[in-house]
């Protein structure tokens, strides 16, 4: 069995493939998001994003964009609060 096969099975899911969108932390040194659409706001200590019907913000120490290139961004910096909206 497969890595989402396993993640699929622990958490009960049908196919996390079908996801609008996927975030990945990186540690301390920041996140990794798939399916972005668009950035609305980079603030100090808050990066706002777009993403399939919704709103993530993400908050912290140092943040800045690092790449946004064909629906996949990286926030570098201390990720310390994820918010869903």
């Amino acid at each position: 069995m497969g890595f989402k096969e396993n993640i699929n099975a622990f958490f009960g899911l049908c196919n996390v493939g079908g996801c609008p969108f996927r975030i990945t932390v990186l540690g301390e040194v920041g996140v990794y998001v798939e399916g972005a659409v668009r950035v609305i706001d980079v603030k100090d200590g808050e990066v706002a994003i777009e993403v399939k019907n919704a709103k993530l913000c993400f908050y912290g120490k140092g943040l800045s964009l690092g790449s946004f290139c064909d629906k996949d961004l990286t926030v570098k910096g201390k990720v310390e609060k994820i918010v869903w909206q």
